[in-house]
């Protein structure tokens, strides 16, 4: 928890070091960094929801792995997880706003 009890989204750690791969601390590289960040995950985000929509697993399954991957580089490991939780599961069964997408199998796993 932050001051005021909010929740770090980011890491400040890992924004500390990306701040300092030139050298000295640059806020403006880091601030290009995130905002870099914040347009691929709306990309990954719509990306996610067309394979929804579409009932494509192999698009759920590769934009979920883009987002873990970029959202633990940046330090945003809550984000992160929750990808690689929904990878691991198989993404079998995923339920976003009442709809229901099942698949036989992704992974060898079975089918919730």
């Amino acid at each position: 928890m932050e001051k005021g009890g909010g929740v770090a989204v980011l890491d400040e750690v890992v924004l500390e070091t990306l701040g300092q791969l030139q050298g000295k601390y640059d806020p403006e590289f880091v601030a290009r960094i995130i905002t870099m960040f914040m347009e691929t995950a709306l990309v990954l985000l719509i990306r996610l929801n067309e394979g929804v929509v579409n009932r494509d697993l192999i698009a759920l399954h590769h934009a979920s792995h883009e987002l873990k991957s970029c959202s633990a580089t940046i330090g945003a490991y809550s984000l992160a997880a929750r990808c690689a939780g929904s990878r691991e599961m198989g993404i079998c069964r995923i339920r976003i706003s009442g709809s229901r997408l099942s698949a036989s199998n992704i992974g060898g796993q079975k089918p919730l």
